[in-house]
């Protein structure tokens, strides 16, 4: 790697993403998987995520989806508990 790599590098590192499934979201989990990070999308829209996932794959980063509304005070929590079991149970 070179200096600059090594410096920014996320690798080991996780990232939640909350409105991955948007085009700003999804630009943002992309340049953290390149960066090496683990990326963990939250959305509303699996349709929309399925092609920054395979983009996050293609660039060499691994990413995963938790499907979640999190304007909803009530149902966040869950969807909180469902995001660390994708993560614990890879």
């Amino acid at each position: 790697m070179t200096y600059i790599a090594d410096l920014f590098s996320l690798n080991g590192k996780t990232a939640v993403v909350v409105g991955g499934t948007g085009e700003l979201c999804g630009a943002m989990a992309l340049s953290l998987g390149r960066a090496g990070a683990e990326v963990l999308l939250v959305g509303r829209s699996k349709e929309n995520v399925e092609a920054w996932l395979a983009t996050i794959c293609e660039a060499g980063g691994t990413g995963y989806f938790v499907a979640a509304d999190v304007s909803s005070r009530s149902t966040t929590f869950p969807k909180a508990w469902r995001a660390t079991s994708v993560l614990s149970h890879k």
